[in-house]
């Protein structure tokens, strides 16, 4: 140590919580580059027996699973005790226990809608019930969601209250859940850039927030207007390893416009900002999307986000792994070191 104190991450347990490959890899590559930053970090896990001492610390960064309160209440409980004394103490809280719950989807677009952050209009349902009875309000589509939960898991798009009624008895539906509006991503994009992947596309954007910098991580796209991983066109085709895979052209023009917009540093770092800040959340990955005027909405934000290492990153060398992931190694030490220049 060297007298600037500690910071103490709080992390779930064995066998509690869930697991995302994030921090411990990071906070690897930078024991090389910044040893004096990880001897200043101390891990302490729910569920031991002790409680944690707090002398020297500056920060407690709560590096733990959401929604905290309603998915992990034994580990809440603990989180919470330990920052009942820190604040006590005057120590900065990172992500506090209380805000990791702000992100069930329901009451984080509430809070949104509330800052002026640009999202989907959403309308909550506990039942089958109640499901059926909002779901006529939705007569230009939507995006049936479980509430309490990432990952697009109980996720799925229809393109009517009415089809989407029709079609219950066929779903796995995950209570309680959220309904949002249906946005076009691609909408526009024929008139402002014509025959691009924007305008044949649905598209999400990645960013992190850490502290006051904005980290953009990608851009996805896809056929199918629930974007991610399994539907993006980075994604190889099926027994790809066996056959060879050669990229067709458009995923060429897809990988190019990813790399412009990571290039570029990504846009609107104020909402992207404003919008952690209306959860109380200090660092978060937020998915969003640009719109063909220029604007932004904004899908959701999770404090517990998982970044993917070279062996899980579709398309590494064409897209540039390695570049992002150093900046998001970069930035993770400097938000870090920050916290240690927190005043005693």
């Amino acid at each position: 140590m060297d007298g600037r104190g500690e910071i103490l991450i709080l992390r779930h347990g064995p066998g509690r919580g869930r697991d995302v490959e994030t921090l411990e890899p990071a906070l690897a590559r930078l024991a090389g580059a910044k040893p004096h930053l990880l001897s200043a970090i101390r891990f302490h896990e729910t569920g031991s027996s002790a409680a944690p001492a707090l002398d020297g610390v500056r920060a407690v960064f709560f590096w733990l699973a959401d929604p905290l309160r309603e998915r992990y209440p034994a580990c809440f409980e603990e989180a919470q005790e330990i920052a009942l004394r820190a604040r006590a103490r005057g120590i900065r809280l990172v992500n506090p226990p209380e805000t990791l719950s702000h992100t069930i989807k329901s009451e984080q677009a509430a809070r949104w809608v509330e800052a002026g952050i640009p999202t989907p209009r959403h309308v909550t349902f506990a039942d089958r019930a109640e499901l059926e009875s909002k779901l006529p309000e939705f007569d230009r589509g939507g995006l049936l969601k479980a509430d309490l939960l990432h990952a697009q898991r109980g996720m799925w798009a229809f393109a009517s209250g009415a089809e989407a009624l029709r079609s219950l008895d066929q779903r796995k539906i995950v209570y309680p859940g959220a309904i949002a509006e249906f946005v076009d991503t691609r909408a526009g994009f024929g008139a402002t850039r014509p025959g691009s992947v924007w305008s044949r596309y649905f598209h999400k954007k990645r960013v992190l927030v850490l502290g006051d910098v904005v980290s953009p991580r990608s851009v996805l796209f896809s056929e199918n207007p629930i974007v991610g991983l399994k539907t993006c066109t980075f994604r190889p085709p099926e027994g790809w390893r066996r056959v060879g895979y050669s990229l067709h052209p458009t995923v060429r023009a897809c990988i190019r416009a990813d790399r412009a917009w990571w290039e570029t540093g990504g846009e609107h770092h104020d909402v992207m900002r404003q919008a952690a800040k209306a959860l109380g959340l200090d660092i978060c990955g937020i998915d969003y999307a640009s719109t063909a005027d220029g604007g932004v909405v904004l899908w959701e934000a999770n404090p517990f986000f998982k970044l993917p290492l070279r062996r899980s990153y579709f398309l590494p060398r064409q897209r540039g792994f390695e570049p992002r992931y150093r900046g998001f190694v970069r930035e993770l030490g400097d938000f870090l070191e920050g916290l240690l220049a927190t005043p005693a």
